[in-house]
């Protein structure tokens, strides 16, 4: 892990605010845009399969975000809200249903958009990591992840998406020629992808809900989930790196450790 990318732009060229946007959050169209009104102030943090935007904007433009000028491997998934002042904004989905963007709300494929000079965060995270830890957490390859719905689950899932973003862009600002830093940022897509999973309403939810139901009798995954943190103890392992190593959901993984040993895998 080499780091994060720290940047801060000012411009009033659409074109560069095009480029700008795109790089976090796929094909953005911004051909709409008026010229005279068009303003971005932006801080980035950037990665392999992770990015964060502090922006203020101000436009009127639509966005794709699986627009076909961009290559499927480089698909994201995307949280933005605003702060309430100064300036607003508006996002509606390709129904014409209203986004409430004053909580976090996962950007549909499809989403338009008018920015008057607010200030938004957004944090952009690859698709396919969040698919693969999906898949690590349900125990199959096959699993298909799909979301649905755009807003979190609860309040207190929506105040906790705020402080996880806080510390992930502190964390990103760390400097990573420290072995302690490193071991920080590899852990960050990993968060991000559990946290997009448990706060937004998603199949992956319902498929633990079923297959969590049958009983336990884990004794050798236990120990296999037991071997793998051995002979991984000094690695960033997660979670859902011990359950896939079980074979075990999430789930059954720490059940099993509670009944015997009394403590969680972590």
């Amino acid at each position: 892990m080499s780091g994060f990318s720290v940047s801060r732009t000012e411009t009033r060229a659409p074109d560069l605010m095009a480029d700008v946007m795109s790089s976090a959050l796929g094909a953005v169209d911004m051909s709409v845009i008026d010229p005279r009104e068009a303003y971005l102030s932006i801080r980035s943090a950037s990665g392999p399969s992770l990015s964060a935007l502090d922006f203020q904007l101000s436009f009127r433009g639509r966005s794709d975000l699986d627009g076909l000028e961009r290559d499927p491997a480089e698909h994201v998934f995307s949280v933005v809200y605003i702060d309430p002042e100064p300036g607003s904004g508006r996002l509606w989905d390709a129904q014409g249903q209203e986004l409430d963007i004053l909580r976090p709300v996962l950007y549909p494929d499809w989403v338009g958009s008018e920015f008057d000079g607010c200030h938004s965060k957004v944090v952009s995270i690859a698709r396919s990591e969040v698919r693969d830890y999906a898949r690590r957490l349900a125990g199959t390859s096959d699993f298909d992840l799909r979301f649905t719905g755009f807003h979190p689950r609860s309040a207190a899932l929506g105040e906790h998406w705020y402080a996880t973003r806080r510390y992930m862009m502190s964390a990103m600002e760390l400097p990573a020629d420290d072995p302690g830093v490193e071991l920080i940022h590899a852990q960050l897509p990993g968060l991000i992808a559990a946290t997009v999973l448990a706060t937004f309403p998603n199949t992956l939810t319902d498929y633990l809900d079923r297959h969590d139901a049958r009983p336990l009798g884990a004794t050798a995954a236990i120990r296999r989930a037991v071997a793998y943190i051995d002979e991984h103890a000094q690695e960033p392992i997660t979670l859902a790196d011990i359950a896939a190593a079980s074979r075990l959901s999430v789930r059954a993984l720490q059940d099993g450790f509670r009944r015997h040993f009394d403590t969680t895998p972590l």
